[in-house]
Formats: C-alpha cells, structure tokens, sequence
C-alpha cells in the first residue's frame, strides 16, 4: 500500500525486484480480493504473512550463507557468473529496500472458501 508509482526510487525498486523475486506482474491485492469476490468466493484472510510483516532479514541472512560463492566464482568461474552475481546482489539489496518501506513483498496470502451450496 506504500507504492508511489510516481516515486522515481520506489520505480527502480520495483524494476529491480521482479526479476529478483521471479515475478511478471504487479496485480494489487485488491484487485485479486475483488475478483475472487466476484467470482463467489469469501475471501477469509487477506494479510502479509511475513514474521513481523518483514522478508528483509530473512533474504540478508541469506546473502550471508551464499558470501563464498562470490570468491569461488571469482576464481573458478568465468566473467559471466560475477556479473550475474553482482547483478543478483545489487537486486537482492533493492528487494531489502522495498521490503522495508513496505512496497512489496513475496509473502502475502489471500485465503478465499467457496460458499457452502445452500439445501433445496
């Protein structure tokens, strides 16, 4: 909800996100909420289901774990891989930035049920 399609950072953000987190499009949750409910189903939950509302420092904790394949590519590997990696790097660190002003998010969950059919 903090997106500003008009904030030329929260832009390239985003821009760098998608290919990061493997998305193709940007449909609100509202707009999922609303077709579903058209469509009959109750939706039940609607909500990020991130622990404390944050991906951030699970995705930083990772970073973490992966520090050494940057040297063995560096050494073992051709060119290529380190551009891709820093590549990598650079949109994990706009997807930390996104996360943290609450402009996306890779966890949120809408729980719809169909309605019980209703006994003639």
């Amino acid at each position: 909800d903090n997106y500003d399609p008009s904030n030329k950072e929260h832009q390239d953000y985003i821009k760098k996100t998608m290919p990061f987190i493997g998305a193709v499009d940007t449909v609100h949750y509202s707009e999922i909420e609303k077709a579903m409910t058209a469509a009959g189903f109750v939706v039940t939950l609607s909500a990020d289901a991130s622990i404390g509302g944050h991906q951030g420092p699970l995705i930083n904790k990772e970073r973490e774990t992966f520090w050494w394949l940057r040297s063995f590519a560096r050494i073992f590997l051709p060119t290529r891989f380190m551009q891709m990696l820093r590549r990598l790097r650079e949109h994990a660190e706009a997807f930390v930035a996104a996360d943290e002003l609450r402009i996306a998010t890779t966890s949120y969950q809408i729980v719809c049920q169909k309605p019980a059919k209703e006994e003639k």
